[in-house]
């Protein structure tokens, strides 16, 4: 059985407010978990599902107080359920914190970068997400380094980012490319030109595959095992994102993917887990991530792209998959056109 992944957002707010981020930042709901209301839900979901991952999201986790995520956190693991977090680390390390981070998630923590974006507001932030980070990695954790494909990113060449990506001394990155939710329905600016994103992934995976940094781009290396095995199911590529994964927001609502949670929540904690498995709108969620733009059938890559992920946004007929890098990776003809519009 396909392990079933729950987010749950202790907390629906954030201390920042990233522009191209598909939550509202500070700006959003100031809604905080009630484990009480949440624990019934959990409790069907670890009856129904033998293998489940709970990542803790948000907004940011690390705003909730801190022996309420660490009971959740001992409740989890109790249950047999792997754990994770994403956290942007420009908060305090606190004691508890770093407990939390040793003993629950097992010396594994993700977090995010971005040039610009207002991902930093100031040095200080900065610094401290830095000093953050250093000191995680002095501690033995291992780092996943998030990182938006954001119109900002792509002014660095693929050799100053691997460089600056290196100083941070972080052991893996995934690249992420942007959906329009949240703070990025506002801010048209951070979407790249699809095609330029494809063009400077593709020259980035050639760099990191001549040069081997210490650091491993999950991203790439995810696509090409999967191209080389011929395995259409992995990564964003599976497009079953709404059929296996939850996202409990902080105000007990339930939706799939988490970034369309704050608009698309079918259902709520008190209507209990089976409720949400067989909501009609969730069915609805599902058929739309199935449905397949018709324009994606008389594509080269189709075949190995299996229409990627649904809510990528298209530029005219150009949509946000990896036309070019599919191509370099499978080593079919580069020279092929694609059409722009």
């Amino acid at each position: 059985m396909e392990t079933e992944v729950v987010y749950i957002k202790p907390v629906n707010t954030c201390n920042l407010s990233c522009a191209h981020c598909f939550t509202s930042g500070r700006n959003g709901d100031k809604s905080k978990w009630d484990f009480d209301a949440l624990r019934p839900w959990m409790e069907e979901l670890f009856e129904h599902s033998p293998d489940v991952h709970v990542e803790l999201h948000g907004g940011e986790p690390f705003l909730a107080p801190e022996e309420e995520l660490y009971s959740f956190g001992e409740y989890v693991r109790s249950n047999g359920a792997s754990l994770g977090c994403t956290s942007n680390l420009t908060l305090p390390l606190t004691p508890m914190r770093l407990r939390f981070i040793k003993e629950l998630l097992r010396n594994r923590i993700g977090t995010s970068w971005e040039p610009g974006s207002n991902r930093f507001a100031n040095q200080k932030i900065y610094d401290r997400w830095k000093s953050n980070v250093s000191l995680l990695i002095e501690r033995g954790t291992t780092i996943k380094l998030n990182v938006s494909i954001t119109s900002e990113l792509l002014e660095f060449s693929p050799d100053e980012f691997l460089a600056l990506i290196g100083s941070f001394g972080v052991q893996e990155v995934a690249l992420e490319r942007l959906t329009k939710n949240g703070s990025a329905l506002d801010n048209d600016a951070c979407f790249p030109n699809p095609e330029r994103q494809d063009k400077w992934a593709t020259e980035l995976f050639k760099l990191y595959k001549k040069t081997k940094p210490a650091f491993s781009i999950n991203t790439f290396d995810t696509l090409e095992e999967r191209i080389h095995r011929g395995q259409l199911k992995a990564d964003t590529h599976c497009r079953n994102c709404e059929q296996k994964m939850f996202t409990v927001s902080a105000d007990g609502k339930v939706a799939g993917c988490p970034n369309g949670a704050a608009t698309e929540s079918y259902t709520n904690l008190s209507e209990g887990y089976e409720k949400a498995l067989n909501h009609p709108d969730r069915v609805t969620l599902m058929a739309r991530e199935l449905s397949i733009d018709p324009r994606c059938f008389s594509c080269d890559v189709f075949d190995l792209c299996g229409g990627d992920c649904w809510r990528l946004p298209w530029s005219g007929n150009r949509c946000g998959g990896y036309k070019y890098l599919i191509r370099h990776i499978s080593g079919r003809d580069l020279t092929i056109p694609i059409r722009v519009e």
